[in-house]
């Protein structure tokens, strides 16, 4: 499975949407590269729009994948994926965690045509306010 860690997180308040990582998330890409999310990282795991919850898979299925996206729409700079390949992290991602085809798919879709506002907004973003400072890129 290219996901190496089980997702530990913790949520900021009772109410909140946000959550904070309480250790590394790893994810092993076909190509062998290894992304790494570490903990302290703030995420919403995969936001869904209200008018796809029907279509969305279940949280187990996409909370892994979701915050794979958030990091690789924040850390761009970092992990110098862009945003097509961002978002087939988020499909990949997905699909590893048993998603169906047509759920991932449809999730892969709304954050092509709908991500851009986003992407934009994360370009815009100082690095010390993108969840957490990303770990030094070895060489």
């Amino acid at each position: 499975m290219p996901f190496l860690d089980r997702l530990d997180f913790h949520t900021e308040s009772p109410t909140s949407k946000v959550v904070i990582l309480d250790s590394r998330l790893r994810y092993q890409a076909s190509d062998g590269r290894v992304y790494t999310i570490p903990a302290g990282f703030r995420t919403d795991l995969a936001s869904v729009p209200w008018w796809l919850n029907s279509l969305a898979p279940p949280w187990q299925q996409s909370a892994r994948a979701g915050v794979l996206h958030d990091c690789a729409y924040r850390w761009e700079e970092v992990w110098k994926s862009g945003r097509a390949a961002a978002d087939e992290l988020l499909y990949t991602g997905l699909r590893d965690d048993q998603t169906s085809w047509l759920r991932a798919q449809a999730m892969l879709r709304a954050v092509s045509w709908f991500g851009g506002e986003a992407w934009a907004r994360w370009r815009a973003t100082p690095a010390t306010s993108k969840g957490v400072l990303p770990p030094p890129v070895s060489a």
